[in-house]
């Protein structure tokens, strides 16, 4: 909503499960052509497991308006296999949606996504973890798994 009512605020905009945060209806609009023109880039991310059709769905109908490609260049969609509304579930759903000040773009959607920004290279995919406490860096790594843009390879093997 942020990109389509004031495109001029930020050069990127990260959101999780925002059909399902501000309501499909309102959030439906495909006005981003001012935010796209502008350079800024958008990545939305929505847990598989969170009734993610909204996200998919919005994402189709930029596409079949502007084009794949060009919403490619300027909007990544990311459904997390089994992850709950914005980060839950027993599966990796940790893949840098909150700020970290060690973050490196391979482990960090928000960082992909300031690189995204600033040097041109879209994401072209993040790992995801899972920790042996959910949330818990320090206890361990209990599983990976490598998230790609919707529509590009989807990798279903957990390491």
């Amino acid at each position: 909503m942020e990109a389509q009512r004031y495109p001029a605020d930020y050069d990127g905009i990260m959101a999780g499960a925002p059909a399902i945060d501000w309501g499909f209806h309102t959030f439906i609009s495909d006005d981003l052509d001012a935010f796209r023109d502008r350079g800024g880039k958008l990545v939305i991310y929505h847990g598989g497991a969170d009734r993610p059709e909204s996200s998919v769905n919005y994402y189709r109908g930029l596409a079949s308006r502007m084009g794949p490609k060009a919403v490619d260049a300027f909007l990544q969609l990311y459904v997390v296999p089994g992850m709950g509304h914005c980060g839950s579930g027993p599966v990796p759903n940790d893949f840098g949606q909150w700020l970290r000040p060690d973050a490196e773009p391979k482990h960090s959607m928000l960082k992909a996504l300031e690189q995204w920004v600033e040097e041109g290279a879209p994401p072209r995919s993040v790992i995801a973890t899972q920790y042996n406490t959910d949330g818990d860096r320090k206890s361990g790594v209990l599983r990976t798994r490598v998230l790609y843009p919707y529509r590009k390879k989807q990798n279903e093997n957990c390491q």
